[in-house]
């Protein structure tokens, strides 16, 4: 400090610039006067406040002489540390000023070059958004403006941040507040469509590496993307190319749970859109088969699940693909220049060692035989798994198998009445068990029910040939009139 300076003019100058207000020295000096003459506490702790109460630190732009600024609340690094430890808590009940102004600090926080930072941010905003934090019910239209507003895309841009551990809690928060307020998901599919088809394609096609390295980022992206699909209903329509691109990616992922993720989001495409996933619907079943040899049997039983859904959308030539069927007129290309392999995945699933997975897939062919338009089709390319079925190892696979029998007869029945009603009335007499009774359910008094009683077991023909009377077959069998016997084929009942 130079000798010449005047300390006292030097601080009385910075005095004049803050422009702040000083203590009175009359009241310094009564304070000091009372405490050496004992005053109490309690009365000096009353002057202190009356002293200070006339102390007001404002900025030079302040207007107002008593105007107190509010700090922004400071983020602290450390593990699990959120706020700093002088900011306080969420009020116990809900504010919403408070709340939007705590939101867009954290928002801003999100921008932080640090990754501490930001995960503080991101533990913040989730702390914020959910109501057993803030002590009451935050309301679905609150929650919708959060998303529609800078909220729901400063999350999804956290999507791609360079720690795994804030992009898994971006894509948890986002999950949770969708699941909250279900209104916003149309709004917000427009940003999170992309985003998704971003983080779960691969880097590139030759060795299928994702973008997102983490297995774990990988599920919870599945899993929002499943929500999305379950919220949006029709609306997904729009972005069909999309999601069947995506789907694409997770039924190739290499973690089990996102295949699984992947085969029931298969499911909730079909129920939304219907036959409007036709023009996809084979590529989809192509991308699924695989999956039903996967080593896991869970993956393998929501495979069969999600290929018997989509078979119902105009796909069903994706059963000669199933059942490895060669036309022997038509001979392959590729075969002339190498080995034209097909599996038969049918024929895997019906031998495969778990029984769930049986049982899957005879539900399956049941579903198929009964409800598939081009069933007629394909009844003598799938019954024989039906069939074999029967023999199965374990008994709820086998009755299973048996019940398909049963319904598929009926179907039958119902689908070709009229040929059925003509087989019945001319059926030979040993193919109705017990005999036949005559009844009116064909229209005609002198029809023959099968499997109708009223005739003992001796009274049924056990050969088929040419047509005898009452009394004594030609095989020396007790007949009654009108009942054929003999060995040939081709007898008809007389009158």
């Amino acid at each position: 400090m130079p000798p010449n300076c005047d300390v006292d003019a030097i601080w009385a100058a910075l005095k004049a610039k803050s422009g702040a207000k000083q203590v009175p020295s009359a009241n310094m000096d009564k304070l000091m006067r009372q405490f050496n003459d004992g005053i109490t506490v309690q009365e000096l702790d009353q002057n202190v406040t009356n002293a200070a109460s006339d102390i007001h630190v404002c900025g030079p732009t302040s207007k107002c002489p008593a105007a107190i600024h509010a700090k922004p609340p400071i983020f602290e690094g450390g593990k699990g540390g959120t706020l700093a430890r002088s900011e306080q808590a969420a009020p116990a009940a809900f504010d919403p000023q408070h709340v939007n102004q705590r939101l867009s600090q954290c928002i801003s926080a999100l921008q932080d070059a640090s990754p501490q930072i930001r995960r503080n941010a991101l533990e913040e905003i989730a702390l914020l958004t959910k109501s057993s934090n803030t002590g009451a019910d935050v309301a679905e239209a609150t929650v919708q403006d959060w998303l529609e507003g800078k909220l729901g895309k400063a999350l999804l841009r956290k999507f791609d941040d360079h720690a795994e551990a804030n992009r898994d809690l971006a894509v948890s928060t986002l999950t949770g507040l969708l699941e909250t307020c279900n209104d916003a998901v149309l709004s917000l599919m427009p940003y999170a469509i992309p985003v998704l088809e971003e983080r779960l394609a691969w880097t590139n096609d030759a060795n299928k590496a994702p973008v997102e390295s983490s297995e774990e980022v990988r599920l919870s992206l599945s899993r929002l993307l499943a929500l999305l699909l379950r919220l949006a209903g029709k609306a997904v329509g729009a972005y069909s190319a999309e999601v069947v691109a995506m789907l694409r990616f997770m039924v190739d992922d290499s973690f089990h749970e996102v295949n699984v993720q992947a085969c029931g989001c298969v499911g909730t495409l079909n129920a939304a859109l219907g036959l409007r996933l036709q023009p996809a619907a084979k590529e989809l079943i192509a991308a699924l088969l695989p999956l039903t040899t996967h080593k896991r049997h869970r993956v393998r039983v929501a495979a069969i699940e999600a290929v018997g859904a989509t078979m119902h959308q105009g796909a069903h030539e994706m059963i000669l693909e199933m059942v490895a069927f060669r036309d022997p007129n038509v001979i392959a290309v590729a075969a002339f220049y190498g080995d034209d392999l097909k599996v038969n995945f049918c024929g895997k699933l019906s031998l495969d060692p778990i029984a769930q997975v049986r049982s899957a897939f005879v539900r399956m062919l049941r579903d198929w035989l009964l409800r598939l338009p081009e069933r007629l089709d394909h009844e003598h390319r799938l019954l024989p798994y039906v069939v074999g079925a029967l023999d199965d190892d374990s008994s709820v696979v086998a009755a299973e198998a048996l019940a398909t029998l049963q319904a598929v007869g009926e179907q039958y029945v119902v689908d070709h009445k009229q040929e059925v009603d003509e087989m019945l009335r001319y059926l030979p007499s040993d193919a109705h068990g017990l005999g036949c009774a005559p009844g009116a359910a064909l229209g005609d008094s002198q029809g023959l029910v099968y499997g109708g009683g009223g005739r003992d077991v001796g009274s049924v023909d056990a050969g088929r040939g040419g047509a005898c009377g009452g009394g004594v077959c030609s095989a020396g069998r007790s007949t009654s009139a009108g009942v054929g016997c003999g060995s040939g084929q081709g007898d008809k009942v007389g009158g």
